[in-house]
């Protein structure tokens, strides 16, 4: 549900300050609140729903089907029930008579379940995202039982999990072994006099373009075998890592179950 949806739902149709206050729309004012309100009506007057908590969603739908009815960049106008005046068509939160706002609590207004479902939607958001899960917790899910959110949310934390074991396994070993091997190759270019710059600079740029084709196949052939782990036949495995490119194991993932490709035990 829309934030600014379960806020209007919650506190009523022109209830800025009330909806300012909770915190969910921070940075929102008054007249930008109104604009995207008239949006979400689909009409320009917002006097007929002052202080109302109603089904947006119907209205908007009403609004839409309304084929006759004078429009201005896509909101109906002159529609607050007042007699028009000037020729300027209905506007902004002028009150509307007061049948006319009680004709539509009626019609619109939300039950009581309705706001029991609002207000449990705006807990939610206020509560933030979840956390995400530890490693443990991520171990000792059943795959079987997950929905497609919660694999990919079990996939990335897997992922971020064996990042960091690498990360750490690896340590300043590498990085000091690698400055050797740079420092060597620096010397060794100081003293062959430039000769990157000779036909040997070919030779290197040669072994670099095999590196990163080597790179990239080790990283398909460690993308595939995670799949097949989690279930999934080598060709499908395959199939999605074509289309989605090595290292993108998350999108891979994405792409299979899009299809309808589930893992097997």
């Amino acid at each position: 549900m829309d934030v600014l949806r379960a806020l209007l739902m919650k506190h009523g149709v022109g209830r800025w300050a009330q909806i300012q206050a909770s915190g969910l729309l921070p940075g929102k004012s008054a007249s930008r609140l109104r604009q995207q309100t008239q949006r979400l009506l689909g009409q320009q007057s917002l006097g007929p729903f002052r202080g109302l908590r109603v089904d947006l969603a119907r209205v908007r739908a009403d609004n839409d089907a309304r084929t006759g009815a004078p429009r201005r960049a896509g909101l109906i106008i002159g529609d607050d029930g007042r007699p028009p005046a000037g020729g300027g068509g209905g506007g902004g939160e002028c009150p509307a008579p007061a049948d006319v706002v009680a004709a539509q609590r009626r019609r619109y207004g939300l039950s009581a379940e309705a706001l029991r479902a609002v207000d449990a939607e705006l807990e939610r958001l206020a509560r933030g995202p979840p956390a995400e899960p530890s490693e443990a917790e991520l171990l000792a899910a059943d795959p079987d039982r997950l929905t497609r959110a919660a694999t990919l949310a079990l996939v990335r934390g897997l992922s971020a999990a064996i990042a960091r074991r690498e990360g750490r396994g690896r340590g300043g070993g590498v990085g000091a072994r690698g400055d050797g091997a740079s420092a060597g190759r620096r010397e060794g270019g100081a003293e062959g006099g430039g000769a990157g710059a000779g036909p040997g600079g070919g030779q290197r740029r040669g072994r670099k373009r095999r590196r990163g084709g080597e790179g990239e196949e080790a990283a398909l052939s460690a993308d595939l075998g995670e799949l097949r782990a989690m279930g999934f036949s080598t060709g499908e495995a395959q199939d999605a890592l074509v289309a989605c490119g090595p290292g993108n194991l998350e999108g891979a993932l994405e792409w299979l179950l899009s299809r309808g490709r589930g893992p097997r035990p």
